[in-house]
């Protein structure tokens, strides 16, 4: 049996966004050949776990995607831990390394590549407007640098026809597609979510979720539960194989 992989998300400081944000990590040390000397052991939680409310909150591979934040840590648990649909925590933990390599890039183009692959759905309803797939473009394009005026001219007009398009998806989508309404706008809206021109930071990172996290509700009306499943399995591996380069 694959023994699970648990994860840290901390802010800029090293501190913790949740109900455990008090709490001074002991981080690991990148050392000088690459390798990493795990932080100690954090002290042991007392009394019983309970989810979000008492213990160390760590998160499994399939969790991390709703979770994203500033710093990314791989964590080894201790042999008690608990867990749900959403979230985990433990006793104790200690953080085995921290993957430098996430970074504002790689979550734009984490967005990017969720979103894209549920264009389908929208443009199956609307096979002439380009305006969602021009948005993922865009956000690709500049990706790399510092956006010119004119870029983000071109971000601001391509938000407001997918704003436009959200709004009259209920009205304009053709009636054989009605069914499918919801899952049309959200993969809009998911497209729509790669349109970020703010700074690199925490509101960026919850961003990012929300846009995995439409792409997902898109397939689940679409397709149903097990493809809704199967997409939040590939964006917890894809995820992964970005972090890890």
């Amino acid at each position: 049996m694959k023994k699970e992989r648990y994860f840290k998300v901390l802010d800029e400081n090293g501190k913790s966004y949740r109900s455990d944000n008090n709490i001074t990590w002991s981080l690991p040390t990148n050392n000088n050949d690459g390798t990493w000397t795990p932080g100690e052991w954090m002290p042991d939680v007392k009394g019983e776990l309970v989810l979000g409310v008492n213990g160390y909150h760590v998160v499994t591979q399939s969790q991390l995607v709703q979770w994203l934040g500033l710093r990314i840590f791989e964590v080894e648990v201790g042999p008690e831990v608990i867990c749900d649909k959403n979230k985990s925590v433990a006793r104790t933990c200690r953080l085995l390394r921290e993957y430098t390599n996430w970074n504002e890039k790689v979550a734009r183009l984490f967005a990017c590549d969720c979103a894209e692959r549920v264009l389908h759905i929208f443009e199956w309803a609307f096979p002439g407007e380009d305006a969602p797939r021009r948005a993922i473009e865009i956000a690709r394009r500049y990706v790399n640098g510092k956006p010119t005026h004119e870029e983000l001219y071109e971000l601001y007009t391509v938000q407001k026809e997918i704003e436009y398009i959200e709004i009259h998806i209920p009205n304009e989508i053709p009636h054989a597609f009605a069914g499918y309404t919801d899952a049309v706008w959200a993969a809009a809206r998911a497209a729509e979510g790669t349109v970020i021109y703010m700074e690199w930071g925490d509101k960026m990172c919850d961003l990012i979720t929300a846009t995995a996290s439409y792409a997902i509700r898109a397939i689940k009306i679409a397709g149903g539960n097990y493809l809704a499943s199967a997409e939040a399995d590939w964006q917890a591996r894809h995820l992964l194989k970005m972090l890890e380069g």
